[in-house]
């Protein structure tokens, strides 16, 4: 079949890719408009490189800023010859992670790779540190009152190690809010000549200040086709973003604003005017 070539090539164009933080998400971006799913590095289900999983994209341990061949190669030789990895404590019973850099397995367990052991990604991370933690079942008690990160921040996490957002990013569900909305995408913001809308996911947001005063705030909104960078105003930065459940949205957000087309170099940016979740903005506008 069209879709499984597709499909093939694309895994295959990742693969050669592999590292390439920027041409990953490019591939992925095209993969998802194809309809494709992409799911995280998981420790019982990925190897090295990108793999076909369930009509999809597994990404590989090998897409995780940090992590090696070595490391990879180990917990997978482990998992073929031994069996799959029953929970958290079997695998670093099993695995001996100690000859490697401490930065590959912190990387291993904030990208998301062991959450189908135990889903505290912080808590995993105290406990390795401490070791002997895993040493018996009594650390599951240690792991369940460790607080845990909040799934935009596990998002964020992802994006951040591997270069795009893995999980969460289900723009379909809000083809009829985008439609109602006029909503358009990054691409076609390069033709839009003033007021824009769009619906996409929200990251990268850093809090500017000049003699102290407070000026605003910078972030990158990304959709299916690329990223728009976001400059949000003082007054739209308190009455919108400081009320935003990113937390519940997953990151999900409508932006309305000003297209401001600046130097080539430079590209284009939008000056925020409103910003909701979907949620809220299914309530206002549908």
């Amino acid at each position: 079949m069209l879709s499984e070539h597709i499909l093939e090539n694309l895994v295959k164009t990742l693969n050669k890719h592999l590292g390439n933080r920027d041409k990953a998400a490019r591939y992925v971006r095209k993969a998802r408009r194809y309809g494709f799913r992409i799911f995280r590095a998981d420790i019982n289900s990925s190897s090295y490189e990108y793999t076909l999983s369930d009509g999809g994209i597994r990404c590989g341990f090998g897409a995780i800023r940090h992590v090696g061949k070595a490391m990879s190669g180990a917990i997978v030789h482990e998992r073929n010859t031994q069996g799959r990895y029953r929970d958290i404590f079997d695998f670093f019973k099993r695995v001996d992670l100690s000859g490697f850099d401490r930065h590959e397995v912190n990387s291993l367990i904030m990208a998301g790779a062991l959450d189908s052991l135990h889903p505290n990604r912080t808590g995993i991370l105290e406990a390795y540190s401490g070791q002997s933690l895993f040493e018996d079942a009594h650390s599951l008690n240690y792991l369940g009152s460790s607080p845990g990160m909040s799934s935009y921040d596990k998002l964020l996490m992802e994006r951040e190690l591997i270069g795009f957002f893995v999980t969460g990013f289900d723009l379909e569900h809000y083809h009829d809010l985008m439609v109602k909305l006029g909503a358009v995408s990054t691409q076609e913001l390069d033709r839009s000549e003033d007021e824009a809308c769009l619906v996409g996911m929200l990251a990268d947001i850093l809090l500017l200040y000049s003699n102290e005063r407070f000026q605003g705030a910078s972030g990158v909104l990304e959709d299916a086709f690329g990223c728009v960078r976001l400059d949000i105003p003082p007054k739209e930065y308190r009455k919108y973003y400081l009320n935003l459940d990113l937390d519940a949205s997953l990151g999900m957000v409508t932006v309305k604003g000003k297209v401001v087309h600046e130097n080539p170099r430079q590209g284009r940016k939008l000056v925020v005017r409103e910003m909701y979740t979907p949620q809220d903005a299914s309530r206002l506008f549908l």
